[in-house]
């Protein structure tokens, strides 16, 4: 069902959603809200990306929340319900040879 909609769409629509981000190290916070996609190549909100070759870790908890590492950051992206479908959706991406 999954790869119907991506195959239809090209991208998954996530809806709003806040990112923070902590930066190991300095541990300087920042955050950002906007709208949520993910394509073959990045995970976007608003006018942010990360490129799916750079996410590691990639999990979700709480029907909400998505947590991953980036570069020198750790991330962590919570929508109203759309946090198992990201994670899904970036498994799809990650391993089907679509990236």
């Amino acid at each position: 069902m999954l790869s119907d909609y991506i195959a239809k769409r090209g991208k998954i629509d996530a809806g709003e959603g806040v990112i923070t981000e902590l930066q190991t190290g300095t541990d300087n916070k920042s955050e950002f809200s906007g709208r949520v996609t993910l394509d073959r190549n990045c995970l976007r909100v608003e006018d942010e990306s990360y490129s799916l070759s750079k996410i590691r870790g990639f999990s979700n908890f709480l029907k909400r929340i998505n947590e991953f590492n980036y570069e020198n950051s750790i991330m962590r992206l919570k929508t109203e319900i759309s946090s198992p479908l990201l994670l899904w959706g970036h498994r799809y991406f990650s391993h089907s040879g679509e990236s």
